[in-house]
């Protein structure tokens, strides 16, 4: 009976260490992939606030996709240029400054110094969904609000009339 609970608890600490690997391991890769490359970045007109876009790659598995992230100015990247790999720490890992994810291109006008105006075509081939998540209202430094909108087909990429 004694070898018994021995063996017992010897698989279980082993199923137990392996998981735990595992999550480790998978933890690791996804911190680099799917890829995730600089886009570009737009700031605020009272410089306070700056948009970041990223552009995610996972190869042959999926289309480009893009992530735009409304940070404060203080968390914003310095000296990134496009293309520029970015590891999913940190910030870039959390929805709280993620304002707009899908695989349509975005693009950012600030219409004030609070809002924000992303126009996507919606125009994406191949997928069910362009928009995974949109999140309009963000809170940030001091508990100020910026508001995003989100326009569909304002302009029609197909016709080579993007502004």
């Amino acid at each position: 009976m004694k070898s018994y609970r021995r063996l017992l608890k010897f698989l279980i600490g082993g199923i137990v260490a392996v998981v735990i690997i595992v999550a480790i391991v998978g933890y690791v890769i996804s911190i680099y992939w799917p890829c995730h490359d600089f886009g570009w970045s737009v700031p605020s007109p009272d410089s306070k606030y700056v948009v970041v876009v990223l552009r995610g790659d996972a190869a042959a598995f999926d289309d480009f996709y893009y992530d735009v992230y409304l940070l404060p100015q203080s968390d914003a990247p310095r000296g990134m240029k496009e293309g520029d790999f970015v590891p999913m720490l940190g910030k870039w890992r959390s929805n709280r400054y993620l304002v707009f994810s899908g695989y349509s291109y975005p693009v950012i006008h600030w219409k004030s110094s609070r809002k924000i105006e992303i126009t996507v075509d919606d125009f994406h081939d191949g997928a069910n969904v362009s928009v995974w998540s949109f999140d309009p209202v963000k809170r940030l430094v001091g508990n100020e609000t910026v508001v995003a909108s989100l326009v569909f087909d304002k302009f029609d990429p197909r016709k080579n009339d993007i502004p």
